[in-house]
């Protein structure tokens, strides 16, 4: 499957205000952790991981702000070893775009919905996979989202 196609298959939007930001070196990456905080229909606020690798100064000036985001990814599974030897799993976003949600919805309002108008959009330098455990000395650097 390529990785055009494997990114059709899973693919999630969400939009949603920033929690939590935080910023930590992986090997000779950045990883960029923050809680996105949705509410449903009913009200709730539902709190979901996200990562973003590699983030601009300008994607961290936008995850900062109090406003709403649209984050474009794909739903990973993040497996490890703790150091008492338990396995662990994280189900999170794996951000590849970060948008301005206001902006977002209001190009689409000009544009008559079909979404024809450029918005702010702010990708990550390089869409980057989780490194293997031992590429950052076997330890998790996402155990404290």
């Amino acid at each position: 499957m390529s990785e055009q196609e494997r990114a059709m298959t899973n693919s999630v939007y969400v939009e949603g205000a920033t929690r939590f930001v935080e910023t930590r070196k992986a090997g000779d990456n950045t990883v960029t952790s923050f809680s996105l905080d949705n509410v449903d229909k009913r009200g709730f606020h539902n709190y979901m991981p996200v990562e973003i690798w590699n983030a601009s100064a300008e994607v961290l000036d936008l995850l900062n702000s109090d406003e709403p985001v649209l984050v474009q990814g794909s739903i990973k599974l993040n497996k490890w070893t703790s150091k008492d030897g338990e396995e662990k799993k994280k189900l999170l976003i794996n951000a590849f775009e970060i948008k301005d949600a206001a902006a977002h919805r209001e190009s689409r309002a000009t544009a008559g919905g079909g979404g024809t108008a450029r918005t702010k959009s702010v990708k990550t330098s390089q869409r980057v996979d989780q490194p293997e455990a031992t590429d950052i000395g076997g330890e998790n650097p996402f155990l404290n989202l």
